[in-house]
Formats: structure tokens, C-alpha cells, sequence
């Protein structure tokens, strides 16, 4: 019996040349993939900005100009882009669907800040220095503008934010150190001009250029600056949190109108009631309809919503006007 064996022997160099052809092609297609990929995103982007309408920029004379090509103002010499875009707010489990306020304890309160401190890298006690000088603690707080919460934070930035109940201290928590945080960032990490912007808008502190000479923002930001001072060397302790809510109801937006329209000295600017489709109202001097949004101005402040989380847009009634002004002379 005879046993053949027949042994192939691959040639080196046909092999050598196969193996480095294959592999260069792979190389060039990957990278072309790669730049196709990086094309496609780089067009989507710019196909989002434009269609969502992102954009308002203020000019060297203080006029607020809101458009959907931001790429026309941007980097223009005499234009500051002013808009602050925010990300979804996202509570842990635990906190979801919490009845009332009354349900936060000051150990929630306290982990709420910390988680929300770290995720947008805010000092904690920049945080409680707000929430002390914003509302005094109060969940259920509403100020003459309409600001709500432990941060007080405006009906429209909440709504942009995704905040389903403005008053619940997770959510309200979670977007107002956002606020501050994106503030930080417009600023330069300057906290004087980022607080001054929370209490008087980012647009009065770029046309002031730093703290708008207004007293309440010239006072606000001394007092917020104080108390972060003063929790950041002592520490936090419960102070910052009244617990006087307890036995407060939320109001209603009926009664927060009424509230505004008793507290003001002055008559009345707003001629828009802006009604969320979560119940939520915002006063508003002026109404810009842009594509998908309303850009809403009150008080010197801008604010940005989309469309569809707002109800109705209507005039304030003459009826209603002269309520107001009857009331504040009161």
C-alpha cells in the first residue's frame, strides 16, 4: 500500500501582497465610512438647529433678536448669542409620583441637591444659597413673576425642561440647578454674572455687561454669594428650608394671578396669558411666534417653549387690565 501525500505550499509573496491589498481597503472604507458618518451628523445637526428654531442673540443697542438661522448671528461682530438649551430633567424612581411637597423630608432634600450638584457640577452650597434666598425653603412658593418653587423657577424654562409639576421639590430641583448650571457655562464659570442672569435673565446681564443696575439683582446676588459663603465654611444645616409648607395648599393658577395682581406696586405690563397644557400660566408683555416656538418676554426676560406644551396664547381682557390696576391701589 502506498501512502501519497500531497503538501500545498501557498506562495509567500502572492500571499504577503493578498493580505496588505485587503487590508488597506478595509482601512480606506472604514474611514470613508467614518467621514460619511461624521458628515450625516454634522447636517443633521445643523438641520435640527434650523428646523427647532434655536436661536436669540442681542444686539450692541440691547434689541432681542429671535430667529431660526442662529448660524447668520453667530460668531457676528455686535451680536451675543443668548439662548440656553436644556436636556430633559430625569428624577431618580424613588421620588417619582410623590403626592404633595409634604412628602420630602430634609434628608430628601439635602440628596436631591447632592445628586443634582454632581450631575451639573454646581457647588452644593450654591444650590441651598438659592433655594434659601429664592423661596426661603418653600416648595409652594410664587413670586410676583410667576416664578415657582424651591428655585423659583418660570413656568416656560420648567416646560422647556420637561418639568411636569413645578412645584415638586425633585423636578424643581433638578431644573433649577440646571439653570444655573447652563448659566455658569454662558458666563464663563463667573457665579456674580450667572446669578445675576437667574434673577434678572441672561439678556440684561450681556447688555449690561455684568450686573444690570437694578437693586433687587445688585441685592440678590449679595445675599446668594453670602449664604454659599457661609454654608461652604460652616456647613448646611435646616435652616435654609422652611417647613412652614407643611400645612399650605398648592394654589391654583386663578389665585396665583390674583396674588401677582395684589403684590404689584405698578400697573401691570403683560398684555398675554400663556396657559400650558399642565395647568401652568405665564404672563407675558410680548409673543413671537416662530416655527415650532413662542418666544415669550416678560419683564426684560426671554423665554423659549415649544409649541406644543402650550394650551392657549390669549390677550389679557381690558376687563381684567383695570382689575389689576384697581387692585394694586389698593
Amino acid at each position: 500500500m502506498v501512502l501519497c501525500v500531497i503538501i500545498m505550499v501557498p506562495f509567500a509573496g502572492t500571499q504577503a501582497f493578498s493580505t496588505s491589498t485587503i487590508t488597506a481597503s478595509e482601512e480606506r472604507r472604514a474611514s470613508r465610512q467614518s467621514e460619511l458618518r461624521q458628515r450625516l451628523l454634522r447636517e443633521r445637526r445643523e438641520a435640527s438647529v434650523r428646523k427647532q428654531g434655536f436661536g436669540a442673540f442681542q444686539s450692541k443697542k440691547g434689541v432681542t433678536i429671535l430667529t431660526n438661522r442662529p448660524e447668520k448671528y453667530r460668531n457676528r461682530a455686535g451680536y451675543n448669542e443668548i439662548t440656553l438649551e436644556y436636556d430633559p430633567v430625569v428624577i431618580p424612581e424613588r421620588f417619582r409620583n410623590r403626592a404633595t411637597p409634604e412628602s420630602y423630608s430634609t434628608s430628601d432634600i439635602g440628596e436631591l441637591v447632592r445628586r443634582y450638584a454632581g450631575q451639573y457640577n454646581v457647588d452644593e452650597s450654591l444650590i441651598y444659597a438659592i433655594i434659601k434666598v429664592e423661596s426661603n425653603g418653600n416648595p409652594n412658593a410664587v413670586s410676583p413673576k410667576g416664578a415657582r418653587g424651591l428655585m423659583q423657577l418660570m413656568p416656560s424654562t420648567a416646560e422647556d425642561m420637561g418639568v411636569k409639576n413645578i412645584h415638586d421639590p425633585a423636578e424643581n430641583i433638578a431644573g433649577g440647578t440646571q439653570y444655573i448650571a447652563k448659566l455658569l457655562e454662558l458666563f464663563d464659570n463667573d457665579p456674580v454674572n450667572a446669578l445675576a442672569g437667574y434673577n434678572a435673565g441672561p439678556e440684561n446681564v450681556k447688555k449690561w455687561g455684568g450686573i444690570p443696575p437694578f437693586e433687587e439683582t445688585q441685592n440678590y446676588v449679595k445675599k446668594v454669594l453670602g449664604f454659599s459663603k457661609q454654608y461652604s465654611k460652616n456647613g448646611v444645616d435646616a435652616s435654609y428650608l422652611n417647613r412652614s409648607f407643611l400645612k399650605a395648599k398648592l394654589p391654583s393658577a386663578e389665585k396665583d394671578i390674583k396674588q401677582v395682581a395684589v403684590v404689584r406696586k405698578e400697573e401691570p405690563k403683560q398684555k398675554f396669558q400663556v396657559k400650558f397644557k399642565r395647568g401652568a400660566v405665564q404672563q407675558a408683555e410680548k409673543v413671537v411666534e416662530e416655527d415650532d416656538y413662542y418666544y415669550i418676554e416678560y419683564q426684560g426676560r426671554s423665554f423659549r417653549v415649544r409649541k406644543s406644551l402650550v394650551d392657549t396664547v390669549t390677550p389679557t381682557p381690558p376687563s381684567r387690565q383695570s382689575a389689576e390696576r384697581l387692585t394694586s391701589q389698593m
